[in-house]
């Protein structure tokens, strides 16, 4: 080998441990990243499919009639009356 070359393999070498760390480094950094990402997007899809589904579903209504309610409470109030 020529002095350049080994000149070149010992830059490299000096070098590797820092570099094979920081790229260790940055590969779990955007391994997080897209797993929270990941997550985010995948809340936003449920939470809009399910807000669709509850709105193409009818909505539940119910008719209450307070009429009998109203002429149990006039009996009483004419019961208390009456024995007054």
């Amino acid at each position: 080998m020529s002095q350049a070359k080994v000149d070149l393999y010992k830059k490299e070498k000096a070098g590797r441990k820092k570099r094979l760390a920081r790229e260790k480094r940055i590969k779990k950094i955007v391994t997080i990243l897209f797993a929270i990402i990941a997550v985010v997007v995948l809340y936003f899809a449920v939470t809009l499919g399910y807000k669709s589904y509850q709105n193409s579903r009818p909505a539940k209504t119910f008719n209450i009639t307070t009429d009998s309610i109203e002429n149990y409470l006039g009996s009483l109030d004419m019961g208390n009356e009456s024995a007054q």
